[in-house]
């Protein structure tokens, strides 16, 4: 077995560009659908003094019907520069995911999200 044929290709997706942001917000959807195995999402944040931010995976089986994915909420962003990711599989998740931030207090957060995924078929 060749070493092409034993690896598959994986991809690195932009969910939420980088954005300073202040309240509640929804990122962007992300279509499941051509990925297998393991799902890395990441999610980085700068951070402020008067301000936390929870957030969590969601997913949807139409884009527009969300529910918590299970084990799907990272830590809680805080007044440090941090970085978080989780990993969940795409055997048991529905087809559209995204990552929902619940910000608490009075200062911007600067953040930004993406996700590492294996082709399927690659």
């Amino acid at each position: 077995m060749s070493l092409t044929s034993r690896y598959q290709a994986s991809s690195s997706i932009m969910l939420d560009a980088p954005a300073v942001q202040n309240g509640d917000w929804d990122g962007a959807t992300f279509d499941s659908r051509p990925y297998k195995g393991g799902l890395c999402f990441l999610w980085i944040s700068a951070g402020h003094s008067s301000s936390t931010v929870d957030a969590k995976i969601q997913d949807s089986p139409n884009g527009s019907s969300w529910t918590d994915v299970t084990d799907g909420a990272f830590t809680q962003g805080t007044t440090a520069a941090s970085a978080y990711h989780l990993t969940v599989s795409s055997a048991n998740v529905d087809r559209y995911l995204r990552i929902v931030y619940d910000h608490t207090g009075t200062g911007n957060i600067a953040m930004a999200s993406s996700v590492m995924a294996q082709v399927t078929g690659a």
